[in-house]
């Protein structure tokens, strides 16, 4: 990301920072830089945080569906 600053690529390195995940960097160069656009960032940072939360409880119904099943098969 500090290339592409350095390079007088502000959109780019806010780009960068989205695709690594770095969601505080992408609003905090978007805020500085004026990024007209900062409120589809956050839509997209609420909506990754969503899909995580979907997922970590899947799994977790899925590992207690397993310790049931393992334990009918143990009783």
């Amino acid at each position: 990301m500090e290339a592409y600053l350095k390079a007088g690529e502000p959109r780019a390195a806010i780009d960068c920072a989205v695709i690594l995940n770095q969601w505080a960097v992408a609003v905090e160069l978007a805020q500085q830089f004026d990024y007209p656009q900062i409120e589809g960032l956050l839509a997209k940072q609420a909506n990754a945080l969503q899909v995580l939360h979907v997922v970590r409880a899947a799994g977790r119904v899925v590992l207690r569906s397993a310790r049931s099943h393992k334990t009918q098969l143990e009783g």
